[in-house]
């Protein structure tokens, strides 16, 4: 008997992009991403999305305002967050609960059921977790760099707890109804359903579920300030910690292989051989604002110079020759023993909200993976590593005074 073949599927429901994505495993995913977040804010609007998810997630009426036990007691996990330019809810579990998850999912984002009492109880939550986001080591550092490295008010205050704090007293029911009717629309709003279904199945409960709606697109963003900054924060602490960021134009299909990659690569360059740091973090972010690359990484006060001019040597010669190429190949092993344990599937279909491409089943990705080469590596980083788009901030107990100068 054959295996029929799976594919993914991307339709349009009453206006909304659903993706289908079927696969022979014994459980369900339900995501739905709305292209909303901290981008659509201001100074004095910081923090309502954040907490008008919040609100939201217990906004159906069979869960009787507390979702999060309706879902614990019938076995499956749920959550939702808040992004720069999205806003993430989803459930999962096993295929029995399928039709409850698709209502629920379905309800929340289109047509939820928004409560004082819930939003007076979500307040003290927020205030908890923005309070715990103040604590933080590098609070100070992260919003200096945000403010320098984007353009729109609300990404250069996305981490601002203490202006967030400020606001929430400040936010009513009407004003999250209104943020909610001028964001949630079939523009911005995205489906998708990834594990054991069948297409048709859940064609028809979408249809039956999401409501016909009429909307306008939201107007795009410029998001980065391609500015070349140097930015000290005092902070008393033993150690330098760092952020560097560059900002791109293309989204690049081999985010997570690239990140490896260049982990692997400065890893090498400034612990293995130099023993300078401890460790060093690579992102490559994607979202509605195109893609960016952070380097984050502590080292000692008396070697911080040396640091810089080690890390941002190494990343040209990245830009100018091809890496080992056992280096990518063991990387690619490595992609491809995520595929097989614990990718989280439905993530990567939701990132076709903003990157519109075709979307792949499991061997389909582990195929193009295996097709990456180091020239496609070095294409990758010729675009990212452009230092007169470079925001790089530091904190510590001694301002080192840094110019773009002393690293020619």
């Amino acid at each position: 008997m054959k295996t029929r073949k799976q594919s993914v599927q991307i339709k349009k429901i009453h206006g909304y992009t659903v993706v289908l994505a079927p696969c022979p495993i014994d459980t369900i995913a339900v995501r739905t991403v709305v292209h909303t977040g901290f981008i659509h804010e201001t100074m004095t609007t910081s923090g309502i999305h954040h907490l008008l998810e919040h609100v939201s997630v217990d906004g159906w009426k069979p869960c009787k305002l507390n979702c999060i036990q309706y879902w614990n007691k019938r076995g499956c996990v749920m959550n939702a967050t808040t992004g720069n330019t999205e806003v993430n809810y989803f459930v999962k579990g096993l295929p029995d609960m399928t039709e409850d998850i698709i209502r629920y999912i379905s309800t929340i984002v289109t047509t939820p059921r928004l409560s004082e009492e819930v939003m007076h109880r979500e307040k003290k939550a927020v205030i908890s977790e923005l309070s715990m986001i103040m604590n933080g080591p590098k609070y100070a550092l992260t919003n200096a760099f945000n403010q320098s490295f984007y353009v729109p008010e609300g990404l250069q205050h996305m981490d601002d707890a203490k202006l967030q704090l400020k606001n929430i007293e400040a936010l009513t029911m009407p004003m999250l109804k209104e943020a909610h009717q001028r964001m949630y629309t079939p523009e911005t709003v995205m489906f998708v359903v990834y594990g054991n279904f069948s297409v048709p199945v859940i064609t028809k409960l979408m249809t039956s579920y999401l409501p016909m709606s009429n909307s306008v697109p939201p107007y795009p963003f410029d998001c980065f300030s391609y500015q070349k900054e140097m930015l000290y924060v005092h902070k008393d602490s033993p150690t330098v910690t760092v952020l560097v960021g560059f900002p791109m134009k293309t989204l690049w299909n081999e985010r997570g292989l690239y990140e490896h990659v260049l982990r692997t690569l400065l890893f090498d360059e400034l612990r293995t051989k130099h023993s300078l740091v401890y460790g060093i973090t690579v992102t490559i972010h994607q979202d509605h604002c195109s893609s960016s690359l952070v380097i984050d990484f502590e080292c000692l006060p008396e070697v911080f110079i040396k640091t810089l001019h080690v890390l941002f040597h190494r990343l040209m010669e990245c830009t100018r020759t091809l890496i080992d190429k056992e280096i990518l190949i063991g990387q690619q092993q490595k992609m491809i023993y995520l595929y097989h344990t614990k990718y989280d599937y439905d993530i990567y279909y939701s990132t076709y909200a903003y990157h519109k491409r075709s979307m792949y089943t499991k061997p389909q990705l582990i195929r193009k993976i295996q097709e990456s080469t180091v020239q496609s590596f070095r294409s990758f980083m010729k675009e990212a590593i452009v230092f007169s788009q470079c925001t790089l901030a530091y904190q510590g107990k001694k301002n080192f005074h840094l110019d773009w100068k002393m690293f020619k």
